[in-house]
C-alpha cells in the first residue's frame, strides 16, 4: 500500500551571495574572495573589491589607481574614478570646485583617508597656511631670542614676525616687538650698518602705528625715510611715506 504521507519537495539549495557590489557610480564591482587567519589559527574568508576593475569613465572623470589608495577595511569602496565636486567654503561661503585631479593627489599621492575632503576654497586654504606660517615664524623667533638674546638678527626677526602677525590677524605682543627692535638697534657687539638700523626703525615704527601711538610712529617713520633711501626695500619706504601722508602732524 502506498504511504499516505506526502513527500516533501526538496529544499532549494541556498544560493551564495552575489560576487558583485552594485555602486551607483561604479556599477557592478566584482568581489574577490580573500582568506585570512586570526590569532587562534582559524581561517576566515571575506570579499574584497577587485582592484583591477575599470568601469566606464563619465565625461570629465579621471581614472583612479586603487592600489595607491588608503583602504582601511575590506568594506571600503575604492575610488575607481574621480569627478569634480562642487562645494561651499566654510570660511568665506564662496562656491568652489574640489577638482578630480586634486582628489587623485589627495587620496593616492598623500594617501588621505576618504573621509577627508576640501572644506575651504583654494584662496582660504592659502591664507590658512600663511597664517600658520606666521605663527610658526613668531615661535621660531622667540626660540632664537631665548637661546641667543644678544644676537641682533634674532631680535630683528622677532620684531618683524610679531608685526607681520599683528598686521594679518591682529594678534601678537606689540610691546615685545618694539623692545626687540630696540635691542636689535643697540647691540652689545660690533656696530651695525645704516641699512640694518633703518630696518629696526621701520619695524618699531610699524609696531607703534599698530598700537595707535601715532606720535611715536611718526617720529620713527620720518627718521626711517631719511636714512633708508637706497639701503632697504623700496616697498617699505613707500609704505612709510604713505602712512606719513595719511597721518599728518596736528
Amino acid at each position: 500500500a502506498r504511504s499516505s504521507r506526502k513527500q516533501r519537495a526538496p529544499r532549494p539549495k541556498k544560493q551564495p551571495p552575489p560576487h558583485v557590489h552594485h555602486h551607483e557610480l561604479y556599477g557592478d564591482i566584482p568581489l574577490l574572495v580573500v582568506t585570512w587567519t586570526d590569532h587562534l589559527g582559524r581561517e576566515h574568508a571575506t570579499y574584497q573589491h577587485d582592484p583591477d576593475y575599470q568601469p566606464p569613465l563619465p565625461p570629465g572623470a579621471i581614472r583612479g589607481d586603487v592600489r595607491r589608495q588608503l583602504l582601511r577595511t575590506v568594506f571600503d569602496t575604492p575610488r575607481y574614478f574621480y569627478l569634480d565636486e562642487e562645494r561651499t567654503c566654510i570660511q568665506c561661503r564662496a562656491e568652489f570646485t574640489f577638482g578630480a585631479r586634486e582628489q587623485k593627489y589627495w587620496y593616492e599621492t598623500l594617501q588621505f583617508p576618504f573621509e577627508s575632503f576640501a572644506i575651504r576654497c583654494p584662496a582660504c586654504r592659502r591664507q590658512r597656511r600663511s597664517d600658520k606660517a606666521l605663527h610658526h615664524a613668531v615661535e621660531e623667533a622667540k626660540r632664537r631670542v631665548s637661546t641667543t638674546p644678544d644676537d641682533p638678527a634674532a631680535q630683528l626677526a622677532l620684531a618683524e614676525a610679531i608685526v607681520q602677525l599683528h598686521e594679518r590677524l591682529g594678534r601678537g605682543n606689540l610691546d615685545q616687538a618694539i623692545a626687540a627692535a630696540r635691542k636689535a638697534r643697540a647691540p652689545k657687539q660690533a656696530p651695525l650698518s645704516e641699512g640694518w638700523i633703518a630696518d629696526t626703525l621701520y619695524w618699531e615704527a610699524t609696531a607703534q602705528a599698530l598700537a595707535s601711538r601715532e606720535g611715536k610712529a611718526r617720529a620713527l617713520y620720518e627718521t626711517f625715510v631719511e636714512q633708508a633711501k637706497g639701503k632697504v626695500r623700496a616697498q617699505r619706504i613707500r609704505r612709510a611715506t604713505k602712512w606719513l601722508q595719511e597721518h599728518p602732524a596736528a
